[in-house]
C-alpha cells in the first residue's frame, strides 16, 4: 500500500514536468481544432494515469500484505486509486493537496505543507448517492529524518557531522550530508491529503514502510479532517461567560457614567499614546537580547528595598509584612489568572498544518497543569509540563519576592546581616550557575546557533527559568535600593563617572555580544561556556545598576534625558498585561500559517509592529476588565489597612508606573541628607528613571519573531508591581 504515496509522488512530478516541457500552444484563429486538441489531452493524462496505475499495482500489492491497515482505509485507498485512472476530480484535488518536494530543498528548505485548506474541502459523494458523503479528505503531518548517527552535545547551523565529513557521493548527495545535521532539529515535513478512512497509525505504517527501506526514521505528528461543529470545554465555558460577564459590567458602567455626566475615560487617549510609542520604537538587539530580562529581576529587587527600607528607617514606621504581601497579591493575581484563563480559548482560534502542534508545546498544558500556575510553582518543571512558557517569570518573580521578604527582615534589624545575607545569595547563584552548566554540559544562554530542542529545554530547567540563576540580578537590585537609603549622596568625580559608564556599556555590550562567534568562528569548550554562564548575569546587572543608579541620583546626562521621553508612559502603564498577552498573539498568528513563511527583515519588522499593537490593545481591554476595577476595589476594601502599605508600596509602585520614580525619590530626599539621601538632585532629569528598565528594555523583548518562535524563548519584559 505504501505505492500508494509513490502514485501520488509520480503522478506530481509527471505533470509537474509536462508543465516545464509543453510550449505555449499557438491560439488558433477559430475554434474547429480546440474540440480535437482538448480529446488528445484527456487520452494522454488518462493513458499516463492507467501506466502509472499499471506500473505501480503490484508494489501496492505487495506493501498491503506487507502492512497491518484497517479495511475502511485499503479500500478508500483503492477508491483514490481508482479515481485517478478514472480522471476524477476528487482524486485529483487530494494528490494536488499534497506536498511535493518544491524549490529551496537543496538550500535546506526542509518544510512542505502542502494546501491545508483545499485538502479539507474534499468531499468523496456516495457512488449511488451522490448527496451523501463517502468520505473525505484527511490532512496529516509526516516527518522523515535522514539517517543520522548519534548526536553530539555540541552542534550548531555552521557545523558538518563529523561521521560525513569523509563522505563521498553524487554532487547533490555530498551537497545534503554538509546540512544533515539541521535535520536534528528541523525533520523534512510534508503534509499529505489522505482518505478519512485511513487512522494515524495506518499513515504511520504507510510512511514507514517506504521511509524504513532507505533508512530514514519516520513519524505521523497528527492527522485532522474538516470539524463540523466546535465543542467546548468546561474551561473554555467558563472563560467565554467570565468575559461576558466582564464585558457587560464595563458596558453598563459606562453607560452610567456617560449618562451621569461624568468625565471622560483617560483610556481613550493612552491608546493612541501606546500607537504612537509603537509606530517609533524599535531597538534591541535579537541576538542574545534575552537576557535583558535580568533588568526587571533588578529593578524589582530594587524598588522593594528602597521603599521597604525607607518606610523604616526613613519614615520610622513598622514594616508590615502581612499587608505588604496582600497588596502584590491584590495586584497581580487578578489579571494573572484572567489572562490564564483566557488561554483556555486559544484554542478556538483557527486551524492550520501546524496548529495542533503550536497547541501542544503552548496551550494543551494548560488544561493539565493550571494549578501549578495558580501556586507560582510552575518553573519547577519541564518545558513539555509548563502552561505558557513565559508565565516563568511570573513565577519566579514572586518566589524572589517571598524570599527577599526574609532578607529585608534582616536588613531593618541589623543592616550587616541584611548585606551578609544579598551578598551569600549573590555568590551562590554564581556558583549555582556555572557549576550546573559545567556539570550539565548546557549552554549558558541562548544563541542562534546553538538549537537543540533537547538541550534547550535542560537549559530552560536548570538555569534559564530556575530560581537560584535569576537570585544574583534581584538581590544586587535589593542591595543597590539600600545604596540608595545610605549613600545616595556621596561625590562622585567626573573622570570616575565617565570611567563607570564605560565600563558599564563595554560590560553590557559584550555580555550580548560575545557569544556571536560560537560555533561559527570557534567552539568555546566547557570550562568557558561555565565560566560565561556564572558572570553574564551579575556582569550585564551590574551595568545596568550603575546607568539606574546615575540616573536616580541626576548623573545619567543625555541617556536619562532618552529614558524620561513622554513616550514611554504609555506602554510602561501596560507593560505587564502586554507580556501576559503577547504570547497568545504569537502563537495564533503561527499556528494559522498554511504556507512556509520567507524570514526576511522587512517580514520581521511588519510583524513585530503588528505583535506589538495587538498585544497593546488586548492589554487596554485587559486594564478596563480587570486590572482598573481591582484597583478602584482594593482603595474601598483596604482604606483603612492602605495607609499602612501606602508609602512603603502602593504610592511608589503607582508613582513607578506613571514614570514618575527618580522625581518621586528625588523629592522624598529633600530635607533627609542626614539620612543618605542626595538633596541636590535635578527631579527634571531624574523623571524618566524607570524607563531606564520599563521603557528601553522593555520594550526590547518584542523583538522575538515567531518566539519565532524560532529561538523558542521570549525577551521578557514585566512591570514590577510591588
Amino acid at each position: 500500500m505504501h505505492g500508494l504515496v509513490d502514485l501520488i509522488f509520480f503522478v506530481a512530478v509527471l505533470t509537474q514536468a509536462n508543465a516545464s516541457i509543453w510550449k505555449m500552444p499557438v491560439i488558433p484563429e477559430n475554434n474547429t481544432d480546440i474540440l480535437p486538441a482538448w480529446r488528445d489531452t484527456d487520452k494522454f493524462f488518462k493513458n499516463t494515469a492507467s501506466s502509472l496505475i499499471k506500473i505501480l499495482m503490484p508494489t501496492i500489492l505487495e506493501s498491503s500484505s506487507r502492512i497491518n491497515l484497517s479495511s475502511e482505509c485499503m479500500k478508500q485507498g483503492m477508491q483514490l486509486v481508482s479515481g485517478l485512472k478514472s480522471m476524477k476530480t476528487w482524486a485529483f484535488s487530494m494528490v494536488d493537496a499534497s506536498a511535493k518536494i518544491p524549490e529551496g530543498f537543496a538550500s535546506a528548505t526542509f518544510t512542505h505543507l502542502g494546501v491545508y485548506e483545499q485538502c479539507l474541502d474534499i468531499m468523496v459523494p456516495h457512488p449511488r448517492n451522490k448527496d451523501q458523503i463517502q468520505f473525505q479528505g484527511q490532512y496529516c503531518l509526516a516527518e522523515v529524518r535522514f539517517p543520522l548517527p548519534p548526536k553530539s552535545k555540541r552542534y550548531g547551523w555552521f557545523s558538518r557531522l563529523e561521521e560525513l565529513k569523509n563522505f563521498t557521493g553524487s554532487e547533490f548527495i555530498t551537497l545534503m550530508s554538509t546540512k544533515a545535521h539541521m535535520n536534528y532539529l528541523i525533520p523534512l515535513t510534508m503534509g499529505l491529503c489522505v482518505p478519512s478512512g485511513c487512522s494515524r497509525d495506518d499513515i504511520k505504517q504507510l510512511i514507514h514502510d517506504q521511509a524504513g527501506k532507505y533508512h530514514f526514521l519516520s513519524d505521523v505528528t497528527h492527522c485532522e479532517v474538516k470539524k463540523s461543529e466546535v465543542n467546548f470545554t468546561e474551561g473554555q465555558i467558563t472563560a467565554i461567560v467570565v468575559c461576558c460577564i466582564l464585558g457587560s459590567l464595563v458596558i453598563l458602567g459606562t453607560l452610567l457614567e456617560m449618562t451621569s455626566n461624568s468625565e471622560k475615560s483617560k483610556y481613550r487617549s493612552m491608546l493612541f499614546r501606546i500607537y504612537d510609542f509603537a509606530s517609533e520604537t524599535f531597538t534591541q538587539m535579537m541576538t542574545n537580547g534575552s537576557e535583558c530580562v535580568d533588568t526587571f529581576f533588578f529593578m524589582g529587587g530594587m524598588l522593594l528595598s528602597y521603599f521597604s527600607l525607607k518606610h523604616v528607617k526613613v519614615d520610622k514606621k513598622r514594616f508590615d509584612v502581612k499587608a505588604l504581601i496582600l497588596h502584590r497579591l491584590w495586584r497581580i493575581v487578578p489579571v494573572y489568572y484572567f489572562i490564564l484563563l483566557c488561554g483556555l480559548l486559544v484554542p478556538l482560534m483557527g486551524s492550520g498544518p501546524m496548529f495542533e502542534d503550536t497547541m501542544e508545546d503552548s496551550i494543551y498544558p494548560c488544561f493539565r497543569y493550571w494549578w501549578r500556575n495558580l501556586l507560582f510553582i510552575n518553573n519547577f518543571f519541564n518545558m513539555s509540563e509548563m502552561c505558557m512558557l513565559h508565565f516563568w517569570y511570573v513565577a519566579c518573580d514572586m518566589q524572589l519576592f517571598l524570599v527577599s521578604v526574609v532578607v529585608l527582615l534582616a536588613f531593618i534589624r541589623s543592616e550587616r546581616a541584611g548585606i551578609f545575607m544579598s551578598v551569600l545569595i549573590i555568590v551562590s547563584s554564581i556558583i549555582y550557575s556555572g557549576t550546573i552548566t559545567y556539570a550539565k554540559d548546557l549552554m549558558p544562554t541562548l544563541t542562534v546557533a546553538y538549537t537543540d530542542p533537547e538541550d534547550r529545554s535542560m537549559f530552560f530547567f536548570y538555569t534559564y527559568g530556575n530560581v537560584l540563576s535569576r537570585a544574583g540580578p534581584y538581590f544586587i537590585g535589593i542591595l543597590s535600593g539600600y545604596l540608595l537609603i545610605k549613600h545616595s549622596d556621596i561625590k562622585i568625580p567626573k573622570v570616575i563617572q565617565v570611567i563607570g559608564w564605560c565600563l558599564a556599556a563595554v560590560a553590557c555590550g559584550t555580555i550580548i555580544f560575545i557569544t556571536s562567534a560560537w560555533f561559527k568562528v570557534y567552539t568555546p569548550s566547557n570550562f568557558e561556556l561555565a565560566v560565561y554562564a556564572a558572570f553574564y548575569k551579575i556582569s550585564f546587572t551590574v551595568g545596568i545598576a550603575w546607568m539606574t543608579l546615575c540616573c536616580v541620583t541626576g548623573r545619567g546626562g543625555f541617556i536619562n534625558t532618552f529614558l524620561s521621553w513622554k513616550l514611554w508612559v504609555p506602554l510602561s502603564k501596560l507593560a505587564f498585561l502586554i507580556y501576559l498577552i503577547h504570547p497568545y498573539v504569537q502563537n495564533i498568528f503561527i499556528a494559522n500559517f498554511t504556507t512556509v513563511q520567507e524570514v526576511t527583515h522587512l517580514r520581521f519588522v511588519v510583524q513585530f509592529f503588528g505583535f506589538l499593537s495587538i498585544s497593546a490593545l488586548l492589554a487596554f481591554i485587559a486594564s478596563l476588565l480587570i486590572e482598573s476595577p481591582f484597583l478602584a476595589l482594593e482603595k474601598v476594601l483596604f482604606r483603612r489597612g492602605e495607609r499602612k502599605i501606602e508609602n512603603m508600596n502602593g504610592e511608589n509602585n503607582r508613582a513607578f508606573q506613571n514614570g514618575d520614580l527618580a522625581v518621586k525619590i528625588h523629592e522624598e530626599s529633600n530635607g533627609m541628607a542626614q539620612n543618605g539621601f542626595h538633596k541636590e538632585s535635578n527631579g527634571a532629569v531624574q523623571n524618566g528613571y524607570h524607563k531606564d528598565s520599563n521603557g528601553s528594555a522593555q520594550n526590547g523583548y518584542h523583538k522575538e519573531p515567531n518566539e519565532m518562535a524560532q529561538n523558542g524563548f521570549h525577551k521578557e519584559s514585566h512591570q514590577i508591581r510591588l
